[in-house]
């Protein structure tokens, strides 16, 4: 395979965004050397946290987590994973396991894959009850478990 430049990239307009489960498929199901990647925007309307594998385990074993999940997301073999949350967010978590991702900035979703890396649902927003969960809930429980661990 000859690797070029992407000097134009195929992108759909802004305007043609949508949620559509069937139009999403037809559009991943398009014929192509590579598989599309989906990707959302940190902003007004979502938040997320950058936080560290120890920290994840201990969300994922807490009570109220699993009774109040928020959709993760997850780079496997990498020792971080993605929060998405509903702002607004602290400017900082004080501790050193977690951290606000700024706004503007672009996430992949599943079933995309960085390179060879595939990004791969913690938990599936089916899961977290296509809820996100508020970006202070879960910065305060952060924080809980921060202060434990210091």
């Amino acid at each position: 395979m000859d690797e070029q430049p992407v000097t134009s990239p195929c992108l759909r307009p802004i305007a043609e965004a949508t949620t559509d489960v069937s139009q999403v498929r037809e559009w991943w199901s398009a014929p192509g050397l590579h598989q599309p990647n989906v990707f959302t925007v940190t902003g007004p309307g979502l938040g997320a946290f950058m936080v560290a594998e120890p920290l994840v385990m201990a969300l994922a074993d807490d009570p109220w987590f699993a009774a109040f999940p928020t959709p993760a997301l997850s780079f496997p073999n990498m020792p971080i994973a993605y929060f998405l949350v509903l702002p607004p967010l602290p400017a900082v978590l004080l501790g050193h396991e977690a951290r606000v991702v700024e706004a503007g900035l672009p996430l992949p979703l599943p079933p995309s894959a960085l390179e060879t890396t595939p990004v791969i649902w913690l938990v599936t927003p089916e899961q977290a009850g296509n809820v996100l969960m508020p970006g202070d809930v879960l910065a305060d429980l952060i924080q809980t478990y921060e202060r434990k661990s210091a």
